[in-house]
């Protein structure tokens, strides 16, 4: 896969599970404080200094492991112990740092424009809300403004379950990309107190200069190991 696209979509898993709360401009109303306080449950892991794992899998057999470990000195605190792309592993290993150097220091950043939160339906103990996604910087603008949001709260305990950012309609991320699907999802689960990210799970499918076909599942589960 191209490498500039391999970051940006690594980018939106990166920012779905580092997601921060944003600041109101005006009051929210019942519903979207509801939902605020949900989001607010998940823990920071990297504000923390969690340790921990990133093993990901692709539909195609391709795999990845990373590990975060605060106690490394010096800088990074990331490994990337496998990988693959059709770029050179170097380049993949610097596009990887970029990102995760980013995204250390975007923890408290806007990922959710709170005023568009609205209750979409209630189904199978759920309560699944709409919001619009805000992006972080102008790398992310041209995936997150074609996203759609949606955010799953366990109807009796009001305990966030998952995010899912969704495409709208086909649109292209980059020149000579045209993205007909993207959904990715990001799961959430107690472990012990803290409320943290699971697993999360990107559908794309990609034709990149209106001849190769890009079409695969990739699954991301995340293992808290230490403190």
């Amino acid at each position: 896969m191209d490498a500039g696209l391999s970051a940006r979509l690594g980018a939106c898993i990166a920012v779905a599970i580092s997601i921060g709360l944003a600041q109101a401009a005006y009051p929210l109303n019942a519903v979207q404080e509801k939902v605020k306080r949900a989001v607010s449950e998940v823990a920071t892991i990297n504000d923390q200094c969690w340790a921990y794992t990133l093993s990901g899998t692709v539909s195609n057999g391709d795999s990845f492991l990373a590990k975060r470990d605060p106690s490394r000195s010096p800088l990074p605190l990331w490994s990337l112990e496998k990988s693959f792309g059709d770029e050179p592993a170097a380049t993949r290993e610097a596009n990887f740092q970029k990102g995760r150097a980013r995204d250390e220091k975007a923890l408290v950043s806007s990922a959710i424009d709170w005023q568009s939160v609205t209750l979409l339906e209630q189904v199978e103990g759920r309560n699944v809300y709409g919001y619009s996604p805000v992006a972080r910087d102008n790398e992310e603008e041209n995936l997150i403004e074609n996203l759609q949001g949606r955010l799953y709260l366990d109807a009796e305990n009001q305990q966030l379950q998952r995010i899912e950012w969704i495409a709208i309609k086909p649109f292209s991320p980059r020149l000579g990309v045209k993205m007909e699907r993207f959904n990715l999802q990001v799961n959430y689960q107690k472990i012990g107190p803290n409320l943290l990210p699971v697993a999360s799970t990107m559908e794309v499918k990609a034709v990149v200069l209106g001849l190769k076909t890009v079409s695969y599942t990739h699954l991301t589960l995340p293992t808290i190991y230490s403190v």
